[in-house]
């Protein structure tokens, strides 16, 4: 079945098997009438859609989860109307109906939980659509309409407005809705818009303006501003901002922002040294294998194999274990992530189960005596804490463990398979769910 052989169907048979398939089905139906509509030009096609657009703000069912699909359907239907069938061929007319799709917003959340954000993904492509159609227009009344809808923004739902927006407004539409903002002292949402607004004209000082002074000494706030007084060659004071935060490097965590700002701080001073010694000391610090490789693609040839050598050893005795083979197995060193699994067998906690199966599975081909201890872990975990959801998974793991038995050498530290299912018998033999599942797992 495909586009050419329906065609040689022809234009009588293919409408009737329309009609016949939209039976019953509100989107079908709805379709096949835009695209009527679409046919005889974009004002009827205006037309059509708003008649739905009225229908949807007017409902009032609420919105239940087995009928929220629809509702998102019929959503990305009308925006899809709107910017295939009316936007480019009358602009302003595409403009207006994008505004009344986004004023849905408010009446579709009020009868509707979106625990998704499906719902809100479609408003927020309707409110990214916005700029194609307001280009052009006066910017005076356009900002009006903006600071309009900011000033009603309780679900978010115009968070990217100004982004949207911006060309078309343009400096003096964009100085518009900030006066606005700042004269009605700063709606909910406003503080977002005017960083945007800040942003939008490469304004980093009234960027910063837009922060309390407590708030900039936050980690996350510090490396925004930090980040874009460097763009504007400004890393002296980005620098500054930087070191008056209240979480300090060696003061435990901090966050990636944060360290990438400063680093960015130092290479724009022309501090590369400190720059690399930072990166070092971020990727000692929590085994950051971004900073690793940035740190290493800027050493000179062999001097970076060196070095990656010295990293791997740090990380494989690392003091958090699993954080340790994550990394390794990540870093694809899995000759150091096996040799680290049969080192601190007694470290890996099966309640990272997740972490401890992907690795396994990595190392199941060429290290089977350490994928077999880490599935093994997990099996343990299982069966002591009798986490049942997981009895089915275990049950693999258990049976894959057996396979994998038969291909080790020398058991060295790690018990053998048979000793480990006596031993797993004698201590959960009545978790019947578990055995029955290894039973039924090893008849196959």
């Amino acid at each position: 079945m495909n586009a050419k052989n329906l065609e040689a169907l022809g234009a009588p048979a293919l409408a009737e098997l329309l009609l016949d398939i939209s039976k019953g089905s509100a989107p079908a139906k709805q379709r096949l009438r835009l695209a009527l509509a679409g046919e005889q030009g974009p004002v009827e096609a205006a037309a059509e859609i708003g008649k739905r657009l009225a229908l949807i703000a007017k409902a009032r069912t609420r919105v239940t989860w087995r009928r929220r699909k629809a509702l998102v359907v019929d959503l990305q239907t009308q925006l899809a109307a709107i910017e295939g069938q009316v936007l480019p061929s009358d602009p302003a007319l595409g403009g207006d109906l994008l505004w009344r799709f986004v004023a849905l917003a408010d009446p579709v959340f009020d009868r509707c939980e979106d625990r998704t954000g499906e719902i809100a993904s479609v408003f927020q492509a309707g409110v990214a659509a916005l700029g194609a159609g307001s280009v052009g227009m006066d910017p005076r009344p356009m900002a009006e309409r903006v600071f309009e809808a900011l000033s009603d923004n309780g679900y978010g739902q115009f968070d990217g407005l100004i982004p949207a927006m911006s060309g078309a407004l343009g400096p003096e539409g964009l100085a518009a809705v900030k006066e606005r903002l700042q004269g009605a002292k700063v709606p909910r949402g406003g503080l977002l818009a005017l960083r945007q607004i800040a942003d939008a004209g490469n304004d980093v000082d009234a960027f910063i303006a837009s922060y309390p002074a407590g708030a900039r000494a936050l980690p996350a706030v510090a490396a925004e501003i930090a980040g874009r007084l460097v763009a504007a060659g400004r890393a002296e004071e980005a620098l500054a901002v930087l070191d008056r935060v209240d979480a300090k490097p060696d003061g435990g965590w901090i966050p990636v922002d944060w360290q990438d700002a400063r680093i960015a701080a130092l290479e724009g001073l022309g501090r590369t040294e400190e720059a690399q010694a930072f990166r070092w000391a971020c990727f000692e610090r929590q085994l950051s294998a971004p900073h690793l490789r940035d740190y290493l693609k800027r050493l000179p040839d062999f001097d970076d194999m060196e070095a990656e050598e010295k990293a791997l050893a740090f990380a494989a005795g690392f003091g958090n274990a699993v954080a340790a083979l994550n990394f390794l197995v990540n870093w694809n060193a899995l000759p150091q992530a096996a040799a680290l699994v049969i080192a601190r067998q007694c470290e890996l906690d099966g309640e990272h189960h997740e972490i401890l199966i992907a690795a396994g599975e990595r190392l199941s081909d060429g290290f089977p005596l350490a994928a077999m201890a880490l599935f093994r872990a997990v099996v343990d975990w299982v069966l002591r804490r009798a986490k049942s959801a997981h009895y089915a998974q275990a049950a693999q793991l258990f049976v894959e463990c057996a396979r994998l038995d038969a291909h080790v050498v020398d058991h060295g530290s790690v018990a053998p398979h048979a000793k480990f299912t006596d031993w797993a018998e004698e201590l959960h033999g009545r978790k019947i769910a578990f055995w029955a599942a290894v039973a039924k797992l090893e008849a196959r």
